[in-house]
């Protein structure tokens, strides 16, 4: 019997990878018995879908590539990131 600290990792892998039958089984079992794990799975199961969608959106709306920052621009980034660094 799985704990729920090796659910909560396997239904996490299991959005990256194919888990293997018996982890798939022995995750199942827990979820069916553990409505704390379940709704964990569930829960990053939707965060992972609506990153996934949102990543897809930001490729669609991403600037082309001959566009880039003045140089101008690029300095007055830097000393933004530089004073923020050193606060």
């Amino acid at each position: 019997m799985l704990t729920c600290k090796e659910a909560s990792r396997l239904a996490s892998e299991s959005l990256d990878r194919k888990l293997t039958w018996r982890q798939r089984i022995n995750l199942w079992v827990h979820l069916a018995m553990c409505r704390l794990c379940y709704g964990f799975a569930k829960d990053i199961k939707q965060l992972h879908e609506a990153a996934r969608l949102h990543a897809d959106d930001a490729e669609k709306d991403a600037a082309p590539a001959d566009v880039a920052l003045s140089a101008e621009a690029r300095a007055r980034m830097k000393r933004a990131l530089l004073n923020r660094k050193s606060e």
